[in-house]
C-alpha cells in the first residue's frame, strides 16, 4: 500500500470526523445523508487530499488551507454563520492536534527509541495518526452523547455507552500493534497492518452512520405513534362535540314540550302546579358548562376534564383569562391541555391523598400563553433519560403524553419546565401566543 493510499484514508477519516463535529456544534441536522449531501462530502475529500498532496512539504501553509477549506466547505453544506463556522474549524483543529501531541507523547514513554520523525512518518507514525483519529471520534461521540439533539435524543444512555465500546476495542488493537510490532516487520505486513487498522476506523464511521440511521428510522416511527396520539385524542374531541350537540337538540326538543305543558296550566290557572314543575325542572337540568375562556377549544377541553375529574372525586381549580388570542392550532391545543391534564387526573387519582387537588392555571401575560398544571402525586411515574413514564400496564403509551407536550412547545418556540417537589407534580409553559 503506497503512501498515497494511506494519504487518501487518513484524508476521508478527516473530513467525515470534521463533519461530524460541526453537525454537533452548529446544531445542524446531522441525519441527513441524500444524494446532495454525500456529493458535498465527496467534492470536500478530493479538495483536502489534493490540498494534502499538494502542499505537502509545506506544513503550515497546508494546515492553513486545510482549515480555509472546512471553512469553505462546512458553510456549503450547513449553512451557519460564518463567525460560528470559524470557531468549530479552529476547535476542532486544535482538539485533533492536541490528540496527536497527548498519543505522541504517551507513545514516547511506551515505545522505545520513539523520535520526531517516527511521529511524523512511517510504519510508528501513521499508526499513531490513525489511533489519535479513533481517539477524536470517542471524543465526537462523547460531545454528540451530551449535546446532540434531533435524531440524538432518541439514543438513551445506555446505548451510547454500548455504542463506544467498538471505537474502545479498535484504539486498544491500534496500541497493540504500535507496541508489538515496530522494527520486525516486513512491508508486506505493515501494508496488511495498515489495511486492518484503517479499517477498523472505517468500520467504525459506517456503524456509527448506520447506528445514527437506525435511531433516525426509531424515531420516525416514534413520531407516526404521537400523530396517531394526536389524532385519537381529537377524534375523542370531536366524538364528545357531537354528543354535547345531540344533547343541546334533545334538550331543545324537551323545552318546547315542558313548555307546552307550562302554557296548558297557565291556561288553567294552575299556578302553584306551575311553581313546583318549574322548581323540579330546573333542579333536574344541571349544566356541563363550568369555564368560559372566549376560545371553544380550551372550553371544551376544560369542560370535559373538570367533568372527568369531577366524577374521580378530585378538586380541579382552574385560574383563567380571556384566551381569545391564542392562535396555535386547534389540534396542538387539544394535545396540550388532554395530555398535561389526563396525566395530572391519572396522577392525583392514584395519590394517597384525603382530597387530591388540581390546580391549572391558563392565562396570556404579556403576550405570552402560561399554562401551568399542578396536581399531587405519589411518584407514580418513573424517570428514564430525562423522560417521565408512567406505569400504566401499556408499556407502548409510556412517556408518549408529556413527549407530544414537548414536541409541540419546541414547534412553537415555547419553554417546557417541570417541577417536582414532596407530593406535587408541576408542568409548566411558557409560549408565544403568536407563532414566529
Amino acid at each position: 500500500m503506497s503512501a498515497y493510499i494511506y494519504g487518501l484514508v487518513n484524508t476521508i477519516i478527516y473530513v467525515v470526523l470534521c463533519s461530524l463535529f460541526s453537525s454537533v456544534l452548529l446544531r445542524e441536522n446531522h441525519g441527513q445523508w441524500d444524494i446532495k449531501f454525500q456529493k458535498r462530502i465527496a467534492i470536500w475529500m478530493v479538495s483536502a487530499y489534493v490540498v494534502s498532496a499538494v502542499f505537502d512539504r509545506y506544513v503550515l501553509l497546508k494546515m492553513g488551507l486545510i482549515m480555509l477549506l472546512n471553512v469553505i466547505m462546512i458553510k456549503w453544506i450547513y449553512q451557519a454563520q460564518i463567525k460560528r463556522i470559524i470557531g468549530t474549524v479552529i476547535l476542532y483543529q486544535t482538539i485533533g492536534t492536541l490528540m496527536e501531541y497527548m498519543v505522541y507523547s504517551i507513545m514516547r514513554n511506551i515505545v522505545a527509541g520513539l523520535n520526531i520523525a517516527d511521529s511524523i512518518s512511517g510504519f510508528t507514525g501513521n499508526l499513531i495518526g490513525t489511533l489519535s483519529q479513533v481517539l477524536l471520534l470517542l471524543f465526537v461521540i462523547w460531545i454528540r452523547s451530551r449535546y446532540g439533539q434531533g435524531i440524538d435524543d432518541e439514543m438513551t444512555e445506555q446505548e451510547w455507552i454500548e455504542f463506544i465500546v467498538f471505537p474502545v476495542f479498535s484504539a486498544i488493537t491500534i496500541l497493540a500493534f504500535i507496541t508489538n510490532f515496530e522494527g520486525r516487520l516486513t512491508q508486506g505486513q505493515e501494508n496488511t497492518i495498515f489495511f486492518v487498522v484503517f479499517g477498523l476506523v472505517l468500520m467504525n464511521i459506517f456503524v456509527f452512520y448506520l447506528i445514527l440511521s437506525i435511531v433516525h428510522k426509531r424515531g420516525e416511527k416514534k413520531q407516526e405513534e404521537l400523530l396517531l396520539e394526536h389524532a385519537r385524542q381529537t377524534q375523542q374531541l370531536y366524538y364528545q362535540e357531537q354528543k354535547k350537540y345531540e344533547e343541546l337538540q334533545r334538550q331543545r326538543h324537551e323545552y318546547r314540550n315542558q313548555m307546552l305543558v307550562i302554557q296548558s296550566l297557565l291556561n288553567n290557572k294552575e299556578y302553584d302546579r306551575i311553581a313546583a314543575y318549574a322548581g323540579d325542572y330546573c333542579e333536574s337540568e344541571e349544566t356541563e358548562e363550568w369555564f368560559d375562556t372566549n376560545h371553544p377549544v380550551v372550553n371544551t377541553v376544560l369542560n370535559l376534564k373538570y367533568k372527568i375529574a369531577k366524577e374521580n372525586k378530585i378538586l380541579m381549580v382552574v385560574r383563567f383569562n380571556d384566551l381569545s388570542e391564542i392562535s396555535m392550532k386547534d389540534a396542538d391545543i387539544i394535545s396540550i391541555l388532554s395530555n398535561l391534564l389526563d396525566n395530572a387526573i391519572e396522577a392525583a387519582g392514584k395519590s394517597q391523598m384525603e382530597k387530591p387537588q388540581i390546580k391549572v392555571k391558563f392565562v396570556i401575560e404579556h403576550g405570552k400563553m402560561i399554562l401551568s398544571v399542578l396536581n399531587d402525586w405519589d411518584h407514580q411515574y418513573r424517570e428514564e433519560n430525562g423522560k417521565f413514564l408512567s406505569l400504566k400496564a401499556d408499556a407502548k403509551s409510556h412517556g408518549y403524553g408529556l413527549e407530544n407536550v414537548k414536541r409541540i412547545v419546541k414547534k412553537y418556540k415555547g419553554i417546557y419546565m417541570v417541577n417536582k417537589e414532596g407530593r406535587k407534580f408541576q408542568v409548566i409553559l411558557n409560549m408565544p401566543i403568536k407563532q414566529r
